[in-house]
This record gives C-alpha cells, structure tokens and sequence, in this order.
C-alpha cells in the first residue's frame, strides 16, 4: 500500500523548476516523455513511499560507484521541489488547457 501526504525530506527545493520532470507541461513535460516506459510510475511510487528524488540542479554527474549504478552523493542535494509537491498531493500537477493545445499541434 503506498501511503500519501508524507513529509518531504528536510532539504528540499520550495519550488519546482521549468525543466522539472514533475512539470504540468513545457520542457519537464518534454523530459518525462523521453524517459523508458514505466520509469516516471517507479520514480512516482519512490516519491510516494519516503524515497527522495534530488533535484537536476544539485546532483553531480561525477557521484556515482564505479559500476555507475548507485548515486554516492555529493553533500550539497536537495529534493526536487516538484517531487515534494508531489509527495504532498499524491497527484501529478494538470497541465494548462493552452498548454494541451499546443502539446497536439
């Protein structure tokens, strides 16, 4: 059972940025579509279950294990701010209808 409106993580972003995979539509909601299918349900059901998700901005590309398999940090993180409203709502934010209507063009 994944529980709702858990506390985001003590370090995390207010807001959620323009290219934010959690975004209603614009460039986050171009980046979700190009991730495998499936991953944006895991990441939501992470999100969800108290996991974090660090936000583009603060992660380094450089942190991870040898194998490239876990991310080892670099003490400067702080949760995506989309991915905390997220946890908060437990819904993805709706896209405008302008938004929409451009996404079909």
């Amino acid at each position: 059972m994944i529980r709702r409106g858990r506390a985001a993580p003590k370090d995390s972003a207010t807001t959620r940025c323009a290219n934010c995979p959690f975004a209603p539509d614009g460039p986050g909601a171009n980046l979700r579509r190009t991730l495998r299918p499936g991953r944006m349900r895991e990441i939501q059901r992470a999100v969800l279950m108290g996991a974090p998700f660090w936000c583009h901005k603060t992660t380094d590309d450089e942190a991870w294990d040898e194998d490239g398999d876990r991310y080892l940090g670099n003490g400067r993180e702080r949760e995506c701010g989309g991915a905390a409203e997220f946890r908060r709502t437990g819904r993805m934010p709706r896209a405008s209808r302008s938004a929409k209507r451009d996404e079909a063009r």
